[in-house]
């Protein structure tokens, strides 16, 4: 709701918090200056963001936007971006000199164990999940080699009218969640998708998402060290991603750091 009225907001809160899937994306996001809270006019109230995203390393602002979106900037009392490049993007296009921070997706703030109770019971399938956004050969090529590999099926929940957003009828989360957890493995070109497989410990492959951007994959995975994950073409696959075992505990200690720091940020930056 880019042209809502959110003036009331004005006399409700004491903290605003901006964040984080490309919403500081102009190509992704309408009304962008709502982005940056151009509705709080009240002094009082702190504006933070907590892994805001540009979701691609190019400047996509123009010099309107850029001027507007800085002068509103300005104003938030902490800055925390998704990407690594978000750091450099929010110096250069925006020309603020505040501390900015690096800060692990909202999403990855929550434990599996609160994530649990929204799936509820479940059985493990002995299937490769498939969630891909944009169809292409590469993707289906990758597809077909992995169920012949793992000797698996795959399946998908992608919403019928995927390519037709009036029919497009969406899963519940849940359902969404359930596939990740109970698949033997993953297939995707979703951030996300790539998110909740490593958080729920599922091997998985993403295969790299250049329109949709992919600065947001390779911080991910570089701060998780898990850039093996991570291809762009079939010549970069090989059979022993299918193969090579994954040290979920370091890479859960990983997380935790991740998370701890996520949530030091919005803790301090609330409380000061």
């Amino acid at each position: 709701m880019p042209y809502a009225d959110f003036s009331a907001t004005n006399e409700k809160y004491d903290a605003i918090i901006v964040g984080s899937d490309q919403v500081w994306r102009p190509m992704y996001t309408k009304g962008i200056k709502r982005y940056f809270l151009d509705y709080i006019t009240n002094p009082e109230i702190k504006k933070i963001a907590y892994a805001a995203s540009f979701g691609t390393c190019q400047n996509e602002y123009s010099a309107k936007q850029a001027r507007l979106c800085s002068g509103l900037l300005s104003s938030f009392k902490a800055i925390s971006v998704r990407e690594d490049d978000g750091i450099n993007q929010v110096k250069s296009i925006f020309h603020i000199n505040n501390q900015v921070t690096r800060c692990i997706d909202p999403t990855m703030l929550l434990t599996i164990d609160e994530y649990m109770k929204m799936i509820g019971e479940y059985s493990e399938e002995n299937k490769i999940f498939i969630y891909i956004l944009d169809e292409n050969l590469g993707k289906m090529k990758l597809v077909e080699q992995t169920e012949n590999l793992l000797g698996l099926e795959s399946y998908t929940l992608t919403p019928d009218g995927m390519k037709n957003d009036s029919s497009c009828v969406i899963p519940p989360v849940e359902s969404w969640l359930k596939a990740i957890i109970t698949s033997k493995f993953i297939i995707t070109d979703s951030f996300h998708g790539c998110v909740f497989s490593i958080l729920f410990n599922k091997p998985f492959i993403v295969y790299g998402n250049k329109s949709r951007g992919i600065s947001r994959f390779k911080t991910l995975l570089n701060a998780l060290e898990l850039t093996s994950r991570y291809i762009d073409s079939m010549e970069q696959f090989s059979s022993s991603l299918l193969s090579e075992s994954i040290d979920w505990k370091h890479i859960n200690d990983l997380i935790s750091k991740e998370r701890s720091r996520g949530l030091s940020f919005l803790n301090k930056s609330l409380r000061e």
